[in-house]
């Protein structure tokens, strides 16, 4: 019996094991090898059992898939990140413009030029600051001036500015874990946009049905037509079944479930023809 390493793969065949173990479908990985639609499905089922392919995919996916333990770790991690995770609320002083008529504003300066008046006096301001002082002054009922002769023209005539400062609540974004959740496959897409940043989370839903098909709370579909479809084999079938399962025995789980699913669609499916 020759050695797995002395079987040298044929061209087509080297390239089935790449194709595979793209997206793990023997029918798609036998047609982007150059085989026929037609001889496909049986070539693909076929390249599954032999040895030296099996050794080729083993691999070809050595530390490319995830175990257990590591699925169901990020399938939690998914299902329990939230947006409020990136969410860092803070307070900041906001300044909001408010719009003020122009007979408002000349009080507000008449009001002004009084009580730096009273403060010059009492404060007795001589020198250089009773001069900067006076050209303040100056400076305030000019601009009275201004206002009036603008409320000539137009009665309504009003400027937006500052209104009081206050305090409020905001909310910032952590974009420090943002990115790392991302670089760790929780987060689906991170774009940053001119409006900030664009987040987008997997389905909480999805994350949820995956944990609890790890830990075998519900039984897919898939699983149970697999059952249907062993009812009513003949048991020369099961042991046909039996041996395909035997020789694959200890390989990962979807490389199983896929020859398994090939195998019982080719058993139950008459005149399929069997292809080396």
């Amino acid at each position: 019996m020759k050695q797995l390493s002395s079987l040298k793969l044929t061209a087509k065949q080297e390239i089935f094991c790449f194709e595979y173990v793209k997206t793990f479908n023997a029918t798609a990985a036998a047609i982007a090898s150059g085989y026929s639609e037609k001889s496909a499905y049986s070539i693909g089922s076929e390249n599954l059992r032999k040895p030296e392919i099996q050794k080729k995919i083993d691999e070809l996916t050595k530390g490319k898939i995830m175990l257990p333990d590591e699925i169901q770790k990020r399938m939690t991690d998914i299902a329990r990140t939230r947006l409020n995770d990136f969410i860092v609320p803070k307070t900041t002083v906001y300044i909001k413009k408010i719009k003020v008529g122009l007979e408002e504003l000349i009080s507000r300066l008449r009001s002004e030029i009084d009580f730096e008046d009273d403060f010059s006096l009492q404060a007795n301001i001589q020198g250089k600051e009773l001069a900067k002082h006076e050209k303040a002054q100056e400076q305030r009922r000019r601009q009275i001036i201004r206002y009036k002769l603008e409320l000539n023209n137009n009665p309504n005539a009003y400027r937006i500015i500052d209104g009081e400062p206050e305090l409020i609540e905001v909310a910032d974004v952590n974009l420090l874990k943002l990115s790392r959740e991302k670089e760790q496959g929780n987060i689906k897409s991170l774009k940053f946009t001119k409006d900030g940043p664009q987040i987008e989370l997997y389905a909480v839903d999805a994350a949820l049905a995956n944990l609890a098909r790890i830990n075998a709370m519900f039984i897919d579909k898939h699983q149970v037509d697999v059952v249907s479809k062993l009812e009513g084999m003949t048991d020369e079938q099961l042991i046909m079944l039996t041996d395909i399962v035997m020789q694959l025995y200890g390989k990962p789980q979807h490389i199983i479930d896929d020859a398994i699913t090939m195998a019982l669609t080719k058993i139950n499916e008459d005149g399929t023809e069997h292809y080396e």
